[in-house]
């Protein structure tokens, strides 16, 4: 029978006598001859077996026999006067090209006959993981062989083969199926794969024409038909299944992207995305109507968790990469970070590539000897340099990425560079080949013999040294020196071309001076699209264009729904929010009085112009109309939320301002931020956590006080 999961399940029916003693029964008055009637006959399920479906030796044999007949090279017939050798050669080559067609025909055959679609799924799964697993083993006896000796050959040859089997199977699984269960089926193999096998199968390759018959053996790049069809990279499997519609299967794919940096900002825009549909959801579930985000709510918490990871990697790699980080460069080592959306490709799940290739053909391999390359497996990713690189870095040097040199994921190779960085880099990159052992138990033997550990003191020393040198001052520097000079558009317009999917680099956003970014570098005005600033600028949107609209009367529920959404019920999150709180008291203090004049500035720009033609006739001063916000925004959101929703509201807020110096996007919305988090921590009765205890010796602090004292005055 075909099992849920895409497997055969066998089993047989096994039964067993029970017999009661004569003495069991002897109280009861019966005689001797009625005990066959106490004996009964117990049946149950024997022991069961799951094995692969049963078409799945059929459906490789077909591939492979499709596979020899385009690999194998058709030797050109000398010439004849007779022509009898050349109609011997046409007539062996049209047997072998319709051999070929008869066996796509017929693997394709078997494909849409069979009723149970997990079954055809688990088959296809099984040999495209058989085929990859060869590669990878072939590649690197390849690479040691180097392809001279006869052997060489015959391991080009099997390579040969092993890859045309693949360009069978995935041409025959997108001639099978549509763009969004393709899409499905090929990301939910990568997902399993390792990261030294994933480029075995992408970018995803196409079965190809016959050979022709002039080749000669060499290079068969150009034999190969030009890769096409619905997608032939992860970033094209995601587009397919994003215009699908399938949110899951879509952020699925990005823990695969090429470029980590691409993959933190497709979340972002994700995230985005998902959150104004799930806005427009709560608006539609008031005037009961259907509620179309129930696929955005399932996945957006996915989404953002698995965000912040992201960006928290980035934000712990050697300061001397992140400044010259582009698409191409920062590696998608993000398929370590998978784990935080299994949720998303739960039907996605099957066998590993080790297992599933010994239930493909009964354990046996596409080449003779793998049980060889299992063994030196270690040695080659030794010379290879695939996995994390945690053992591999320099002793005295921080790394960064050379766009020359590649792993098979698409990464840069990291070199060494003189530069150097921060205290904890250097600490880091001396202390972490021993405590994580990404090197063999050889090379971590030497490591530790020729490890320093009067350098590893003097590195601890610096970082700890380091931390002391950066002056509050440093800190607390004033955005602009006159903010009214700057000129700036609309900063709660946003980008009218932009979409989920849109990853223009070139886009710069010109900004008010309270958002603008601190950084005094000629690019300032750039945006990085990070996913805290994404939640920042839909909460700060939403609320500060809530201020006199109709639509304001529920932006602070609104807020708080979303808060919930995306922190959920994790306890753990929101304790260490609490113990970092301290970073984001000090970054409140580090605001100036230029800052509350140009948050003042974005209240008005976003008022209605009454508003602001009444608030000029009174020529109302930055602090009061600080102070006149706030007391409005507490007012309406004591109206809208209870104590709990804005402590979730606050827990977020918290969240994304500690992203502060890793998001230059969350400096521009810094001050925004810190008022929806002044606002919330007052209802929730937190707000010690972002001012802390000395309110009167920081401006944003002396507001709260005046507002404070206006609320105690009116009880």
């Amino acid at each position: 029978v075909g099992g849920g999961g895409g497997c055969c399940l066998y089993a047989g029916q096994a039964s067993r006598r029970i017999r009661r003693h004569v003495a069991d029964f002897a109280p009861t008055g019966r005689s001797a001859c009625d005990a066959g009637a106490l004996s009964v006959r117990e049946y149950g399920v024997s022991d069961c077996v799951v094995a692969p479906p049963a078409f799945a030796a059929g459906l490789f044999e077909c591939f492979l026999a499709a596979a020899v007949a385009t690999s194998s090279p058709q030797v050109t017939p000398s010439a004849s006067p007779t022509g009898e050798i050349v109609n011997e050669f046409e007539s062996s080559a049209l047997t072998v090209r319709n051999q070929c067609e008869a066996a796509r025909r017929y693997a394709r055959y078997l494909l849409r006959s069979k009723q149970n679609e997990d079954a055809i799924i688990a088959a296809l799964r099984i040999v495209i993981l058989r085929a990859v697993d060869a590669l990878s083993a072939l590649r690197k006896k390849l690479r040691r062989s180097g392809g001279r000796s006869s052997s060489g050959r015959r391991l080009s040859s099997a390579y040969t083969y092993a890859e045309a089997v693949l360009s069978e199977v995935v041409s025959a699984a997108e001639d099978t199926f549509g763009p969004l269960r393709f899409s499905s089926l090929l990301l939910g193999i990568g997902r399993q794969l390792e990261p030294h096998h994933f480029d075995s199968l992408f970018p995803l390759p196409r079965s190809s024409p016959l050979r022709p018959a002039n080749y000669d053996g060499g290079d068969d790049s150009a034999a190969r038909a030009p890769n096409g069809g619905l997608g032939t990279t992860v970033e094209d499997l995601f587009l397919a299944s994003g215009a699908a519609g399938s949110m899951s299967i879509a952020s699925s794919a990005l823990p695969m992207f090429s470029s980590r940096r691409r993959s933190r900002r497709t979340c972002a825009e994700l995230l985005r995305h998902c959150l104004t549909i799930v806005d427009d959801g709560f608006d539609r579930c008031r005037s009961s109507e259907m509620d179309p985000s129930s696929d955005e709510r399932t996945f957006v918490r996915q989404l953002f968790r698995f965000g912040m990871k992201l960006e928290d990697s980035a934000g712990m790699e050697p300061e001397g990469d992140s400044g010259s980080e582009s698409d191409d460069d920062d590696s998608s080592a993000c398929s370590s970070d998978s784990s935080s959306l299994d949720g998303s490709s739960r039907d996605n799940d099957g066998v590993s590539a080790g297992d599933a290739g010994s239930d493909a053909s009964g354990g046996e391999s596409l080449t003779d000897d793998s049980a060889e390359s299992s063994e030196s497996e270690e040695e080659d990713d030794e010379e290879e340099g695939n996995g994390s690189g945690i053992g591999r870095t320099n002793e005295t040097a921080p790394v960064t990425p050379n766009p020359s040199a590649r792993n098979p994921l698409g990464a840069a190779v990291t070199t060494a560079t003189p530069s150097s960085s921060l205290g904890i880099s250097r600490l880091v990159t001396m202390v972490t080949p021993i405590l994580f052992g990404g090197a063999s138990r050889r090379a971590r033997k030497k490591e530790e013999d020729l490890l320093d550990e009067k350098a590893i003191s003097d590195a601890a020393s610096d970082f700890i040294t380091s931390v002391f040198r950066e002056s509050e001052s440093e800190v607390a520097s004033n955005l602009f020196d006159d903010p009214e000079e700057m000129t700036a558009e609309d900063p709660l317009a946003g980008n009218a071309n932009g979409g989920p999917f849109d990853d223009d680099d070139s886009a710069t956003v010109t900004t008010s001076p309270s958002i603008a970014p601190r950084d005094n570098s000629p690019e300032r005005a750039r945006m990085e699209r990070s996913v805290a600033g994404a939640i920042g600028g839909h909460l700060t949107a939403s609320l500060l264009c809530a201020s006199g609209a109709p639509s304001g009367d529920d932006a602070w529920r609104k807020a708080s729904l979303i808060a919930q959404l995306l922190l959920g019920e994790n306890r753990l999150f929101q304790s260490m929010l609490s113990l970092e709180s301290r970073n984001a008291a000090g970054l409140v203090r580090s605001r100036s009085e230029n800052d509350i004049k140009s948050f003042c500035w974005l209240i008005q720009r976003s008022r209605r112009p009454e508003e602001i033609a009444e608030e000029e006739e009174e020529s109302i001063g930055n602090n009061e109309c600080m102070v006149s916000f706030l007391v409005g925004q507490i007012l309406e959101c004591c109206h809208q939320i209870e104590r709990d929703s804005a402590s979730s509201l606050f827990d977020l807020v918290l969240s994304l301002l500690m992203r502060y110096d890793l998001c230059s996007d969350v400096q521009q919305l810094a001050m925004p931020l810190i008022a929806v988090g002044v606002v919330a921590g007052h209802v929730s009765q937190r707000i010690d956590e972002l001012l802390g205890h000395d309110w009167d010796r920081h401006p944003v602090g002396r507001c709260y006080k005046v507002v404070r004292d206006n609320a105690a005055q009116s009880v």
